[in-house]
């Protein structure tokens, strides 16, 4: 297929710099000068999701729905039983918790083609607090029938899947992580989306499943690891649902060990899925889950907050370390 979005190097960088909201608002602006049937709704955020340049440039393409998260949902499903392509955004709790119930019966019942895109989904909502971190926004929808549902893992990823999932037409939800600066999985255009996984690293004593803002951090533990002689293949897992055995299992050896990374709650998310699919099939494998608690998390700096819940690549090595301590 080819491309609706350039991807070269220049806009790479860029892009880093701006961070995933600003990205989301260039890119789907991009999208929208070529198709005219996309409107980009927000509920009141629409500087907040980057799409303040969108709403100058192509203003009948643009809509701001008020704090009124349950009706947009509700007027983006109609919008797109009419034909129009919407794209939904607001903060992760907002969108998958307050119209959750407009989600499950007019999305995934009716399978309306709406794209949602949750900004500020896991801890990078920093000192704006637990109301606005996004970190039981997978599970929430996980068990909703007909959903996809991406993680991508810096902006360049977003790019691809912003790319990818505008050409079919399916009830979708994008979770963006990380803030502006943060560092780049893909320096250079990935390789072209097939099926929901990629892998990153070779290695021959265990598996790293990471998503979302995890992925950069599970490759540099990847790296501190190989000193104490510890090699693990890294995969980035993009999309989670549907997410399969099938996918999986290319990468599965019943022997060695499984790790999951992820900015998300430690029920429900990544890890879950990961644990769900093995148990379907026989297998001696250990599973090391790493996530957030399943309580409330402190107000902080992003950073700070990825530090304290020990999920930072240098932290992750020690965990890892850990793990296979005992597992000798």
């Amino acid at each position: 297929m080819n491309n609706l979005l350039p991807i070269s190097n220049e806009e790479i960088s860029s892009w880093q710099k701006l961070g995933s909201r600003a990205t989301y608002g260039l890119c789907l602006k991009q999208i929208a000068q070529l198709d005219k049937d996309v409107i980009a709704i927000s509920a009141d955020l629409l500087k907040s999701s980057g799409l303040d340049r969108m709403q100058r440039e192509f203003p009948s393409q643009t809509i701001n729905a008020g704090i009124a998260e349950q009706n947009m949902v509700a007027m983006a499903a109609g919008m797109a039983d009419a034909g129009l392509k919407p794209y939904v955004s607001s903060f992760a709790p907002f969108l998958t918790q307050r119209a959750n119930e407009q989600i499950r019966m007019n999305l995934g019942y009716m399978r309306s083609n709406v794209k949602l895109v949750a900004i500020g989904s896991g801890l990078s909502m920093g000192f704006l607090g637990n109301s606005h971190y996004g970190t039981e926004d997978i599970a929430a929808l996980r068990s909703i029938p007909n959903i996809e549902i991406y993680s991508p893992a810096d902006t360049t990823s977003l790019v691809q899947i912003l790319d990818y999932v505008h050409r079919f037409s399916a009830p979708t939800y994008i979770r963006l992580t990380g803030v502006p600066g943060y560092p780049l999985v893909y320096t250079e255009t990935p390789e072209e989306i097939c099926g929901p996984l990629r892998k990153l690293r070779d290695g021959n004593q265990g598996i790293i499943f990471a998503t979302g803002s995890m992925v950069r951090q599970a490759l540099d533990a990847q790296e501190l690891l190989k000193e104490f002689s510890i090699e693990l293949t890294v995969i980035d897992v993009y999309k989670l649902k549907p997410l399969t055995f099938q996918d999986i299992e290319k990468f599965m050896d019943v022997s060695l060990p499984v790790i999951t990374v992820e900015e998300h709650s430690i029920i429900g998310g990544l890890g879950s899925a990961i644990a769900e699919i093995m148990s379907q099939v026989a297998h001696k494998k250990k599973h090391l889950r790493i996530g957030l608690a399943d309580s409330y998390q402190i107000t902080s700096d992003y950073y700070a907050l990825l530090d304290f819940h020990k999920l930072t690549a240098n932290l992750l090595a020690e965990r890892i370390k850990c793990f296979f301590s005992i597992l000798d």
